[in-house]
């Protein structure tokens, strides 16, 4: 039963035997939770000073997409790598706040959008249930590259015109994840999974874990 699950999953049948390659891709939705820093977003001092948090919580979802090739290292595991794109995660932040105490001339809000992609990968092993059916588990690491663009429309009475900011920044970002497989062919099988990345960003663009659920195929050869 297990070679049975992990040829679905990791290969294809010729005369009786299994491929060790395989190709995989899949569609990904992406929830990310994380922080911008002000002074990235380009505010004046004067507003910066006057708000107690240093960070600005976002709470983005996107769509995207991976994906990889795989060879499998044994009945119960396999060695992928690929390309994760997570696509654009769009975010607002009110610029209004102003304490009790202070006088602060009224902002419009920053708007922006972030990408995250990059080169990733993981060790994959899989449990049967079934002769066509098994779960999942992988870790492994995307070399991701955060691109961040932020603009302020600027001052509504007048002064000031809009602050764009532009910045980008590189990480090793570890992740996480769980599945299952179910084997159409023995050569195809669809898989639904669910991971989460760690440590994306820097506190030069932002910082913060996206929750990835990705519907996919993998396909030996």
């Amino acid at each position: 039963m297990t070679a049975n699950v992990m040829l679905g999953l990791c290969g294809a049948a010729y005369g009786g035997e299994a491929s060790d390659w395989y190709i995989g891709g899949a569609l990904l939705n992406t929830s990310a939770a994380g922080s911008l820093n002000e002074t990235v977003l380009a505010l004046p001092p004067a507003v910066s000073s006057s708000t107690p948090l240093s960070y600005v919580q976002s709470d983005t979802r996107s769509g995207g997409g991976r994906a990889y090739v795989g060879y499998r290292t044994s009945q119960h595991t396999s060695i992928e790598a690929g390309y994760t794109d997570l696509r654009r995660m769009s975010f607002s932040r009110d610029n209004n706040y102003c304490p009790p105490t202070a006088s602060c001339a009224a902002r419009a809000p920053t708007t922006g959008d972030i990408r995250v992609s990059g080169w990733h990968i993981n060790v994959r092993g899989a449990v049967p249930v079934t002769d066509s059916l098994a779960l999942t588990a992988k870790v492994g690491v995307l070399a991701s590259t955060t691109k961040l663009h932020a603009i302020e429309a600027g001052i509504p009475s007048g002064g000031a015109g809009p602050n764009v900011t532009d910045r980008s920044s590189h990480r090793a970002s570890p992740f996480a994840g769980i599945g299952v497989a179910y084997r159409l062919t023995p050569a195809v099988s669809a898989t639904v999974e669910w991971e989460r990345i760690t440590r994306i960003g820097s506190r030069d663009t932002a910082e913060f874990t996206a929750n990835v659920v990705s519907v996919g195929v993998s396909v030996g050869f």
